[in-house]
Formats: C-alpha cells, sequence, structure tokens
C-alpha cells in the first residue's frame, strides 16, 4: 500500500509522543478566570473578570503555585500534556508573559507561562501552547485590548511576533507545540509552517479543522459534535455528520476530542446550560471514565483532552474528585491499554455494542498490532447464549473478523479467559465474571492474536 507522502510525514511527527501520550487536559486560565460569557454572543457580553494587570496579579497566587496545581491536576487524570492559554480572549486579550509586543494592552508581569513550561517539563508532562488566530475582540464595548492591531493581517503580522518571542525567551525543548483556534483562513494558512520554522518539533493543532488539509497542522480537533452520542458518552458516534459550526465529521486519524465538564472557565454563577453540561460527569462517577475510553478507542488514532473549570489558584473544585478517582483507580491497573495506543476501528476486534447486549471500546498497540485491549463500558445484558443454545447466563461475543486469538487475559487479574469460536466469526466467552464493571467503571481483555 503506498501511502501519501504528507500523510506519511504527519504521522511520523505525532508518533514522537503526542499520538502515544492519548491524555491531555485543557486549562483555560488568566485575566478571563471567573469572567463571564464570551463576548462574540455581543447580547449577552460580559467584561473581562480582571481588567487591569495589577488587579489581576494582586488576585492570583504566585506563578509557580498556580503552575504546581495545574499539573497536580493534570497528573492525577493520567494527561500527558497540558494545553494552555497564553493568549486567549473572552472580551478582550490578555498574553500571559511579560511580553514586548506593545500592541497586547493587558500583558501580564509575572511569567506565568514560564512557570507552567518549567513546572509540566519537570514533570514530564508536554506543554501545548494555546492562542486565537483571531482580532475580532481587539476592540469590545468595555475598551481596546489590541492597539493598531484592525484586521486578519495585522494580527497574523503580531503573532508571529509572538511565536518569535516565544521561542527567543524559553527552551523550545520544553514546548510541545501551539494549539490554534479562531478560524482558520488567510492570512494564516501559513502560521503552522512559520510555527515549525521556530519550533521544528513542534505539533501544531487547529481548533475544528477535520480535514487537515495543510500539511503543517498535525491535529485537528473534535470540539461540538453534531447529535447525540450514544451510549451518552461515546462521543466519537456524535461526531459523524456535520456540526452547528459547518465542520464535517472528523476522520479515523488525527484527531483530539475535546469535551469540556460544565463550561471553559471557572464561574462565580453557573447558568442553567453550564448546570445541566455538568450533570453527566457529576451525577456519575463513572461518566467522565467512559468518555475518555471512547473517546480513544472507538476510532483510529484520537486523543482525548477534559477541558475543565480552574480555580484562580490552578486547581479545580472538590466536587470533580469522584470522577477523578475512577480514573486514576482505572489508571493504576489499565494504563498499557491506554498509552501508546490507537483506536480499533481497523483492528482485528470491532468496537461498538458486542453480541450479549454490552458496549465496548477497543485500542490496539502501537508497538504490537496483534496486541489488542477489549474495554467493556456496559456489560452484558442478555441472559441467554443465543438462539440455538439452552444456556441461562450472561455471555460476551466479539467479533474478530475471523481472526482467533493466541490469548485472551484478563488485564487486571491476569488471569487467562477460556474462549471458542463456534461460528468461526469472532470469540465467545462464557459464564465469565463481569464485576470489574462496577467495580473499577470497566473490564478489560487483553486479546493476543
Amino acid at each position: 500500500m503506498n501511502l501519501n507522502h504528507d500523510f506519511s510525514a504527519r504521522k511520523k511527527r505525532v508518533n514522537q509522543w503526542f499520538a502515544p501520550a492519548r491524555l491531555g487536559i485543557f486549562f483555560h486560565w488568566g485575566f478571563f478566570t471567573g469572567g463571564g460569557l464570551t463576548s462574540h454572543d455581543k447580547a449577552m457580553h460580559k467584561s473581562l473578570r480582571y481588567r487591569t494587570v495589577d488587579e489581576f496579579e494582586a488576585a492570583a497566587p504566585d506563578p509557580e503555585v498556580v503552575a504546581e496545581n495545574m499539573v497536580a491536576t493534570a497528573k492525577r487524570i493520567g494527561a500527558k500534556y497540558i494545553n494552555y492559554t497564553c493568549m486567549h480572549c473572552n472580551g478582550g486579550y490578555g498574553v500571559m508573559f511579560p511580553t514586548e509586543q506593545e500592541e497586547f494592552v493587558l500583558k501580564t508581569e509575572k511569567d506565568y507561562l514560564g512557570a507552567l513550561i518549567e513546572a509540566a517539563h519537570r514533570a514530564g508532562l508536554r506543554l501545548m501552547i494555546y492562542m486565537m488566530m483571531s482580532y475580532h475582540d481587539a476592540v469590545t464595548p468595555d475598551g481596546v485590548y489590541l492597539k493598531n492591531v484592525n484586521n486578519q493581517e495585522q494580527m497574523r503580522d503580531l503573532l508571529g511576533r509572538l511565536v518569535a518571542e516565544i521561542g527567543e525567551r524559553y527552551d523550545k525543548s520544553k514546548i510541545g507545540g501551539f494549539w490554534l483556534d479562531g478560524g482558520f483562513t488567510e492570512p494564516f494558512l501559513d502560521f503552522p509552517a512559520h510555527i515549525k520554522s521556530i519550533f521544528p518539533d513542534a505539533m501544531v493543532t487547529v481548533n475544528c479543522c477535520t480535514f487537515l488539509e495543510v500539511k503543517d497542522v498535525d491535529f485537528g480537533t473534535l470540539e461540538f459534535v453534531a447529535t447525540e452520542p450514544v451510549p451518552v458518552y461515546n462521543r466519537p458516534s456524535g461526531g459523524t455528520l456535520v456540526n452547528s459550526f459547518g465542520v464535517g465529521a472528523p476522520p479515523d486519524n488525527f484527531i483530539e476530542d475535546i469535551p469540556h465538564c460544565e463550561s471553559w472557565w471557572y464561574w462565580d454563577e453557573k447558568t442553567p446550560l453550564m448546570v445541566q453540561n455538568s450533570k453527566n460527569y457529576l451525577e456519575d462517577p463513572d461518566f467522565l471514565l467512559h468518555e475518555m475510553i471512547s473517546s480513544i478507542g472507538q476510532r483510529g488514532q484520537w486523543n482525548y483532552v477534559l477541558g475543565i473549570p480552574v480555580r484562580l489558584d490552578g486547581t479545580v473544585e472538590e466536587k470533580y474528585d469522584p470522577m477523578f478517582q475512577r480514573v486514576e483507580q482505572f489508571l493504576s491497573w489499565g494504563s498499557e491499554a491506554v498509552y501508546n495506543t490507537r483506536g480499533g476501528i481497523k483492528s482485528p476486534v470491532r468496537p461498538g455494542s458486542f453480541h450479549g447486549g454490552g458496549f465496548c471500546s477497543v485500542t490496539q498497540s502501537l508497538e504490537d498490532p496483534d496486541c489488542c485491549y477489549i474495554l467493556i463500558t456496559d456489560p452484558p445484558s442478555v441472559e441467554k447464549s443465543g438462539f440455538f443454545l439452552q444456556q441461562e447466563h450472561l455471555y460476551g461475543a466479539f467479533d474478530t473478523n475471523g481472526r482467533e486469538p493466541v490469548s485472551v487475559e484478563d488485564l487486571r487479574t491476569k488471569q487467562k479467559i477460556s474462549f471458542t469460536m463456534p461460528g468461526g466469526m469472532g470469540i465467545y466467552l462464557e459464564q465469565l465474571d463481569w464485576s470489574d464493571v462496577r467495580e473499577y467503571g470497566v473490564k478489560v481483555l487483553k486479546v493476543r492474536f
């Protein structure tokens, strides 16, 4: 099979660290932390929470404290990298380090970006730097936030200089890449190439870019699904149609799924929509775990990056502890089914609903494609063995496209599991203990071919 050169080059780049990482976390943090609804909806515009640098830095803890808290949260959830809003707009623009670019009205005197770069590096995490590719919040009802920036061309020039400054100011080897938002059109189509001219090893992610038409873009994102997922945690199933933003269904490879729990920012007051959005996560401690598993195990080379509200000190609210604990508990024994894998859509085992009335995701080792993991998040519910068999018990039958495994093993207990292939299409498992789905949120079978 002949692969396109640009596809092969992209695959080689992302496999250096980004694709094997699989899990990240998204922190929106800065002048807008605790602010209001985004100014893109002018009818509901609310200004930045912290209108001046002095006001923000008087309220925010020391940069080292914020950075260490963010890193601690990332490690709890098993994230291997952090997406961080170095420069974001939310009714205005603010830069989280003392940049020399004079166009920015709001730029911190303390180096919050630098502190996070160092803290993430010490913890073995990569940092992806977020930037907004749009000038549209340069002037808002609350004031001017960008001086002498009146169009996209001027914004592109400004951000080009900002990237160059970051490359000069910090150790490039400690920066994983850049996460670009705000509409990918001219004059920004050359921006990924500009970034890589300064950061040759950087990953470049562009939000809502699903077709990856620019070869210097490494990953696109699925932020907005078009339909309700089935099951409710299975976001890939909701990404099969064009969504409300006109973004097409994401491909099997090079997509970062970025759901957000409650909202992107930490809020003093919650809107009904934000409260509803958080219910799935807060009312079911397994929801986050199941969503993460389905995102990495239903399609191909997808990453999962949770967006979660962050307090001004870089911590998250204690109400999220139960769902974090479930992820921690699973990763303590199930991490090999997550890291350094790809989704199972092209593996020998088919992900999705399986015979017996359950639902599973599948991951496939990047190092050994003959090693697959079946992650069962909904256990079997049909208490019979099929039309022609009379035994009354829960069972699971998984399509393997006719391939016969060498072995099936319970990943947590390391016990071998007996199986049959009565019709030759897949493996049939009888009288299996499914209690791990209840005890740990997931049962994992390690299948070798």
